[in-house]
């Protein structure tokens, strides 16, 4: 977000003359690390931006001070394994978050993917995903082709649809970064799909997942999903993933 930008340090707000200095990257996440506070406010609302685990807790008392007359909508950012970025429409509201990721601030995260089953909600599923769980066609672009290797007993991605989850965001290679059957993302992507399998039937999903985007920082990116069975042109077995980038009912800070 561009617009003026103030640093919060050590709960105090920094003169302007000093916040305007330009930072490189890696000097703005020196100071993030160190318990600074960003604050960027302009035309377009108010983004805070923080690092929860490191010693930010007078900075951000004062930051709350701040907030309570910015301009909205607010978008809070913050380090916490992966960024998180979520938006909020006024200071009362987006205030309560803060006080509640400052509660929450001691948490340690089990690990890097959090998946939910959970029944489809009309007011936040996406048609697409609502129109793959009821069995309709849905248009190759949006899936992702997956593959069961008998000899690894892990699925391999064949097929990335530019308008799925992983296409708009990495593009359709198929050896991104979402792509890889093993690890702390593909470990549990790859239980969900064998259980999918050994069902034979749709599931619809909430995933929260630590990816590491193009730019090479780790986000949290929010997405929903349907998986079904398929067997391929050979007859493999397989499973089709239909996923788009969504709110999901996951809060794990």
């Amino acid at each position: 977000m561009r617009g003026q930008r103030i640093w919060v340090r050590h709960g105090n707000l920094v003169p302007m003359s000093m916040a305007q200095q330009p930072f490189s990257h890696e000097s703005e996440e020196q100071k993030l690390s160190a318990g600074e506070v960003r604050l960027t406010t302009g035309d377009l609302g108010t983004e805070v931006k923080w690092h929860v685990y490191s010693p930010c807790i007078a900075s951000l008392f004062k930051t709350i001070e701040w907030v309570a007359t910015a301009r909205g909508p607010i978008i809070l950012r913050f380090f916490a394994i992966g960024w998180f970025e979520e938006v909020f429409p006024d200071a009362a509201s987006s205030i309560a978050r803060i006080e509640q990721v400052l509660a929450r601030g001691d948490r340690h995260f089990t690990g890097r993917v959090f998946i939910k089953e959970t029944p489809m909600d009309s007011a936040v599923t996406p048609d697409v995903l609502r129109a793959a769980y009821a069995g309709q066609k849905v248009p190759p672009d949006y899936a992702v082709d997956c593959t069961y290797d008998e000899n690894s007993q892990l699925f391999r991605v064949d097929r990335v649809g530019a308008k799925s989850a992983i296409g708009r965001v990495w593009g359709t290679f198929t050896s991104s970064h979402p792509c890889q059957s093993a690890g702390p993302y593909g470990d549990p992507v790859n239980a969900t799909y064998d259980a999918v399998l050994r069902s034979g039937k749709p599931r619809y999903d909430h995933v929260l997942a630590a990816l590491r985007l193009p730019d090479n920082a780790l986000h949290w990116v929010p997405y929903q999903r349907v998986v079904y069975p398929r067997q391929n042109s050979k007859g493999g077995r397989g499973v089709e993933v239909v996923s788009q980038i969504a709110r999901v009912d996951i809060q794990v800070l």
